[in-house]
């Protein structure tokens, strides 16, 4: 597994698979992107600021997406709680999506597993990796909580139009 920065030759690659996401969330009844987003006007800004990213197979198939953003990160500022760590020494993940033919085989696992490796490494070090997902976004949930994630709060989309709470978690990768 590794990330491949997308480009903008990627953009029609990128939304085909977060395209692909929004519809495996509303099989499972997740209002998560219903709306218009991400849109293509968000990933172009992704592109543009180096957060986007190509997650390929150990084949160099590309099997999804995932955003990575450096503080600060202005999604959470209608967060409701507490960080694990008073810190701008962090990244937020957003936007992951694995595309349906590629689902079930641990890939969102396994990146999540190498982003938090390498930012455990990076100097300066990273203190943390924040993240959210909706309430019914059962899957995402699953995933945060096995790799260490902790639930943090809430908060309402900054995007999206829909009323449903949003949870946020953090891992603190201080003493890592």
């Amino acid at each position: 597994m590794k990330l491949q920065q997308a480009k903008q030759q990627d953009l029609d690659l990128v939304m085909d698979f977060l395209n692909d996401g929004k519809s495996q969330l509303a099989k499972l009844g997740v209002n998560q992107w219903q709306d218009n987003y991400p849109s293509a006007i968000d990933v172009t800004k992704d592109i543009a600021i180096g957060s986007a990213f190509l997650i390929q197979s150990d084949t160099n198939q590309n099997v999804g997406v995932i955003s990575i953003v450096s503080a600060p990160d202005h999604a959470y500022d209608s967060f409701t709680g507490k960080w694990l760590q008073d810190t701008e020494q962090y990244v937020s993940i957003h936007r992951i999506a694995i595309h349906s033919d590629h689902s079930g085989k641990g890939y969102a696992t396994k990146i999540l597993e190498q982003v938090i490796g390498f930012l455990s490494n990076a100097h300066p070090p990273f203190e943390s990796i924040r993240a959210d997902t909706n309430e019914n976004n059962l899957p995402m949930q699953h995933v945060f909580e096995k790799l260490g994630f902790v639930k943090v709060g809430e908060m309402s989309s900054p995007h999206e139009t829909n009323d449903d709470i949003y949870f946020v978690y953090e891992k603190s990768l201080k003493n890592k």
